[in-house]
C-alpha cells in the first residue's frame, strides 16, 4: 500500500508551464486503470488532484475535465477553481483544483442527517440542479458524491461528466435528471416526492402537471436499476467508502470505517483463530458462524467451508457465497429493504480455486420472526403490525423480480426497527418472467414448509400468498378488471338497486351485506350520496337484520333522492367541521359504527377522511375506501395519488387498523386494500 504523505512533481502544461510539487495526503478515490484522486497540499493551500491512469484516454478526460470546470465558471455556477495540470514523473495526467474549505460531500451528510435533514438537502440540491438545467448543464452522472455543500451553498464536482448545451435543458431532459435526485427517496414516500418536484418545477416557473408525475415515475423506476448495477460495481473496487486488498492468497474488500486505525492484513491472518475465540453460532459442513468483537465493533463472521473439489469449481466459476451475499446486501440496501450491515468479505484461494470464503457483516439483536408470530406475549396488534412490515419487504421484492433462494422463518429476523432479511447468497435479479415466476414459487414453498405458526393467528401466508400470487392468475385479474370497469355503460354504470343507480360493482355490494350481517352495526356513515342507489341498498340491509341507520353526506343536496325511515341524509363536506359535529350528534357511546369513504377520491382528501373518521369507527368494525383500484391499481393509471395512497400512509402513521384481504375474495373488488378493519 502506498504511504502518506507522497511528493507528486507535475510538469505544468496550463496556464504556465512549469514544475509543481504536490503533497499528497489521502487517497480519497479509486477507479482502477482511469483515475486516482487525492487529498493533497499545494504551496500550503488544500487542493484536490486527480491523476489519470488511462494510457489511451487520459489526456482527453483530463482536457474534458479543464473545459468543463472553465465553462461552468463562465456561466456563474458555483464550482472548484481549476489550477493546473499537467504530467507527473512517470508521464501520467494530473488535475490540480482548489478543495472547498469547511464543505462535505452531499452524500456524507445525506448519510448522517435525520429524515427531515435529509429532505432538506435534497431540497437544496435541487434548486442547485434547477440552476444548472436553467443554464444548460446536464450531469451525466449525477449522485450526491458530485455536490459539496458549505451552508447554504453547494459547489458541483465532476464536470468532465457534464454536457454544455447553448439553451436551458427540455422538460425531458430535466425530469430525468430530477427522477435521479428522487431516488434518494424512500420509493414509499410520496409526500416528499411531490414536495421535491414542486421545488424544481418552482425553480424552472413551471408547473407541476400529472403527465410530469407520470413521466417521473416511469423514470424513477428505470434509473433505480441502473443505481443498482452502478452501485454492485462500486461494492468490488477501492473507493472512498470501500478498500480492496490482496494477501498472498487471500482477495477482499473491507468496508472502511470498518477497519478504520487498524490492520485488514492482520485480520485477514487471523480471521479463523479469532473466530475459534468468539461466541460459535453455528458450526457445521457447510458453514461455521462466530460473534465476536473487532476493532471496538461487535460482528459475525460466516464461513462457507471447502467441501471438495467440483463444489469450489463451482463457487470458482459463479463466484463465491461470501461474495454474493456483500453484492446482495448492498443492492437490497438500494431497495430501502433492511438486511444486517456488511463490513467486509474475504476469499481464500487455493492455485485458481475459490477454497474458503468468508462474510463478515454487523452483529443484530433481534428475534425469529416465527418465534414472535408463536409467542403468546405478542399481542394482536404487534401480530399485525409485523405482517404488514413484512409485507412490505417482499412486495419490494416482487416489485424489482428479485427472488430471496431462501425464505425460511429464520432468515427472517425481527428489530426493533423492524424486520431484516439475512442469509442472502442465494437471492436473484431475474431478467426473464418465466424463471421468477418458478423461483419466486419456490420461495412461497419454502416459507410454508412446516410453518409453526398456524394460519388462524398469523395470518401471514394468506397475505404471502397474495404477494406470490402466479403473474398468470394476476395478469387475468387485472385484465377483468379492466373489461369491466371500463366498460361501465354496461356494467358498473348500469347498476341499481330497486331501481335507483348504485354504480357499483355487485361483488362488493355482496361484502357489505355479509360484514352488515356479521357486525350489525347500529350506525353506518356513507361519505359520497350520488343518486342514493348504495344509500337504499344500506338501508335495506339494515331493514332485513332489524337494526342499523344510515347516515349518507354529500356536498351536493341532489333532487329525488331515495327516502327510507331508516336513512338521513346531510348536506356538505364530509370534513368541514359542520358535518362532523352534526354526525357525533346521532352517535352514542355504545353504537357500533361502520364508515365507506366514496366521496372525492383525490389523496389528500381520503386521508383527511381516515384521520377523521377513524375515530369514531368500533373494534371490529371497518372503515371501506372506495374506489382504491384507480391511479393504476389497475384501472385509470392518469388520475395520480388517490385512495391507495392515502391508505398507506393512514396504516403507516394509525397501528389500530389493518387490512383484511378475506374481504376480497372474490378477485375483482373495487376496493383493493379498501377493506380497513379496526383490530383495537
Amino acid at each position: 500500500m502506498t504511504e502518506f504523505p507522497f511528493q507528486l512533481l507535475i510538469r505544468s502544461t496550463c496556464p504556465q508551464k512549469r514544475t509543481e510539487s504536490v503533497s499528497c495526503t489521502a487517497l480519497l478515490r479509486t477507479i482502477p486503470g482511469r483515475r486516482q484522486v487525492y487529498d493533497a497540499l499545494w504551496n500550503n493551500k488544500a487542493v484536490i488532484a486527480k491523476v489519470f491512469c488511462d494510457k489511451i484516454s487520459a489526456k482527453r478526460h483530463l482536457k474534458r475535465e479543464w473545459s468543463g470546470l472553465s465553462t461552468l465558471a463562465r456561466r456563474g455556477l458555483s464550482s472548484p477553481a481549476a489550477l493546473f495540470y499537467g504530467r507527473t514523473e512517470n508521464g501520467r495526467w494530473a488535475l490540480v483544483t482548489e478543495k472547498i474549505a469547511d464543505s462535505s460531500t452531499a452524500v456524507d451528510l445525506f448519510n448522517k442527517a435525520g429524515e427531515s435533514g435529509k429532505l432538506d438537502l435534497l431540497l437544496l440540491i435541487c434548486r442547485e440542479l434547477a440552476k444548472q438545467h436553467a443554464k444548460g448543464v446536464l450531469q451525466n452522472d449525477l449522485h450526491l458524491g458530485n455536490f459539496a455543500v458549505d451552508g447554504e451553498k453547494v459547489f458541483v464536482l465532476d464536470a468532465g461528466q457534464m454536457k454544455f448545451f447553448s439553451r436551458p435543458l427540455s422538460r425531458k431532459k430535466s425530469t430525468s435528471q430530477l427522477a435521479l435526485l428522487a431516488c434518494y427517496l424512500p420509493a414509499s414516500d410520496t409526500d416528499c416526492l411531490d414536495r421535491l418536484c414542486e421545488e424544481y418545477f418552482t425553480a424552472r416557473g413551471w408547473c407541476f402537471e400529472k403527465s410530469d408525475r407520470r413521466i417521473l415515475r416511469k423514470q424513477l423506476i428505470a434509473h433505480r436499476k441502473i443505481i443498482a448495477r452502478k452501485t454492485l460495481r462500486k461494492c468490488l473496487r477501492t473507493s472512498k467508502r470501500f478498500l480492496r486488498v490482496h494477501a498472498r492468497k487471500y482477495l477482499a474488500v473491507f468496508d472502511r470505517d470498518f477497519c478504520q486505525a487498524a490492520d485488514p492484513f492482520d485480520f485477514i491472518a487471523q480471521i479463523d483463530a479469532l473466530m475459534d475465540k468468539g461466541q460459535i453460532l453455528k458450526n457445521g459442513s457447510t458453514c461455521y458462524v462466530s460473534r465476536l468483537t473487532w476493532n471496538g465493533k461487535d460482528i459475525v463472521i460466516k464461513r462457507y467451508n471447502h467441501k471438495g473439489f467440483i463444489h469450489s469449481l463451482r463457487h470458482t466459476i459463479k463466484r463465491s457465497r461470501a461474495r454474493r451475499a456483500w453484492l446482495h446486501a448492498h443492492l437490497l440496501g438500494t431497495l430501502n429493504i433492511a438486511t444486517p450491515t456488511p463490513l467486509a468479505f474475504i476469499e481464500q484461494y487455493k492455485g485458481w480455486l475459490t477454497w474458503k470464503s468468508y462474510l463478515v457483516t454487523e452483529y443484530v439483536e433481534a428475534e425469529r420472526l416465527a418465534n414472535l408470530l408463536q409467542d403468546s406475549k405478542t399481542t394482536q396488534q404487534q401480530r399485525s403490525r409485523l405482517i404488514a412490515q413484512v409485507e412490505e419487504m417482499l412486495d419490494k421484492l416482487a416489485k424489482c423480480r428479485i427472488t430471496h433462494g431462501d425464505l425460511k422463518h429464520s432468515n427472517i429476523l425481527i428489530t426493533h426497527n423492524g424486520p431484516v432479511f439475512t442469509d442472502l447468497d442465494g437471492v436473484k435479479t431475474h431478467k426473464w418472467n418465466t424463471t421468477y415466476q418458478w423461483r419466486r414459487a419456490r420461495d412461497l414453498a419454502r416459507f410454508t414448509k412446516n410453518e409453526c405458526v398456524p394460519l388462524s393467528v398469523s395470518g401471514l401466508s394468506m397475505k404471502l400468498r397474495k404477494i406470490f400470487l402466479p403473474k398468470s392468475e394476476k395478469s387475468i385479474v387485472d385484465d377483468f378488471h379492466s373489461l369491466y370497469y371500463n366498460s361501465r355503460r354496461r356494467t358498473w354504470n348500469n347498476t341499481f338497486w330497486l331501481g335507483v343507480p348504485c354504480q357499483k360493482c355487485p361483488l362488493d355490494l355482496w361484502v357489505y351485506q355479509e360484514i352488515i350481517s356479521d357486525f350489525r352495526p347500529d350506525i353506518i356513515i356513507e361519505c359520497g350520496t350520488a343518486a342514493g342507489g348504495t344509500t337504499l341498498f344500506l338501508a335495506c340491509l339494515c331493514e332485513l337484520v332489524g337494526n342499523g341507520k344510515v347516515i349518507s353526506i354529500d356536498i351536493e343536496d341532489r333532487p329525488k333522492k331515495p327516502q327510507h325511515e331508516r336513512i338521513t341524509y346531510l348536506s356538505g363536506s364530509d370534513i368541514s367541521e359542520e358535518i362532523i359535529q352534526q354526525v357525533k350528534k346521532f352517535l352514542n357511546n355504545t353504537d357500533r359504527v361502520m364508515v365507506i369513504l366514496d366521496s372525492d377520491h383525490a389523496k389528500d382528501h381520503v386521508l383527511q377522511e381516515l384521520r377523521v373518521y377513524s375515530s369514531l369507527i368500533t373494534p371490529g368494525s371497518y372503515i371501506i375506501v372506495e374506489d382504491s383500484n384507480i391511479g393504476g391499481h389497475p384501472v385509470k393509471p392518469k388520475f395520480g395519488y388517490g385512495p391507495m395512497e392515502a391508505i398507506e400512509e393512514f396504516l403507516a402513521e394509525n397501528s389500530n387498523f389493518v387490512i383484511d384481504p378475506t374481504k376480497e375474495k372474490f378477485f375483482l373488488t373495487f376496493n383493493p386494500n379498501g377493506y380497513l378493519k379496526r383490530i383495537s
